[in-house]
């Protein structure tokens, strides 16, 4: 019958056609069609609205958390930051130097490497006075007041000296960790690590690990700490904002062609009807 074959058309075109639209009036369906596909159709919109509101708010904590810690948008693939270190310590001073292996000093001042843990007799010493100077160039870098046990393996330090000699990156080879390195000369020096996870100690609550190797210690010498020091947060925070960031936003692209086809009017849910008798 025309009933039954408009009924069978609407089967492959359920958005337009007029076998569609007669077998639907003739069943009664139409109205029900249109309520059904108008929740859908906001179901979808919210959802939409959803993705595209996660990843928008997780990318804008990303960029101000980026911009406001410290190492900002100075991005590095490797740590090594130094291009005239040339392994010549401060002579007119008398320090402690630790006997040099000079591949793992190029290694790790250079390229940006990390010596092996507790490999340094600087980790296991605790003096109440004098500072830790550049291994490079002879620069004070930390005060030995500041130096803690964090049972790391690498000497730790919750404070720079107030001359402000760091220098601090974003190293992307660490998961976007705060690199940090000597401010006068480039030479590597570690990682500056805060949050919950940094294991950090004294008025910062920040740990500044730092390669032995790339230490000498003065006894000599005595200089103010600051805790005027940029802040850090722990690089995981910003990994967890930028991975939902990102699987919000695909997910959202996903959707797009659908929502798309949803706000024109186009897309529609087939009506199976009922079989003819």
């Amino acid at each position: 019958t025309v009933e039954c074959s408009a009924q069978l058309s609407s089967r492959h075109h359920s958005t337009s056609g007029p076998r569609a639209t007669a077998a639907m009036v003739s069943t009664g369906a139409w109205d029900d069609r249109a309520g059904h596909d108008a929740e859908l159709r906001g179901a979808d919109t919210l959802r939409q609205k959803a993705w595209f509101g996660c990843s928008s708010v997780c990318f804008i904590l990303c960029i101000v958390m980026m911009t406001a810690t410290s190492g900002g948008w100075n991005l590095v693939l490797g740590a090594g930051t130094a291009s005239t270190c040339t392994h010549i310590q401060n002579r007119s001073v008398e320090v402690h130097r630790e006997p040099r292996n000079d591949a793992v000093f190029e290694a790790v001042c250079l390229k940006g490497s990390t010596e092996t843990p507790r490999s340094s007799s600087l980790d296991d010493d605790y003096p109440s006075k004098g500072v830790y100077r550049c291994a490079c160039c002879g620069e004070p870098l930390f005060p030995a007041s500041s130096k803690f046990d964090s049972r790391t393996g690498w000497p730790s330090f919750w404070a720079p000296v107030q001359s402000d000699p760091i220098g601090y990156t974003k190293d992307i080879g660490s998961m976007l960790s705060t690199e940090v390195h000597c401010k006068k000369c480039g030479a590597h020096l570690g990682h500056v690590f805060g949050g919950f996870t940094g294991g950090g100690s004294g008025d910062t609550g920040y740990r500044y690990c730092i390669n032995g190797i790339c230490l000498s210690y003065d006894p000599f010498l005595e200089l103010p700490l600051t805790t005027d020091v940029p802040w850090t947060i722990a690089s995981e925070a910003i990994l967890i904002f930028v991975i939902i960031g990102v699987v919000s936003f695909f997910c959202f692209c996903g959707r797009l062609p659908k929502f798309v086809q949803i706000l024109r009017g186009h897309y529609r849910h087939e009506v199976i009807p009922e079989p003819c008798s």
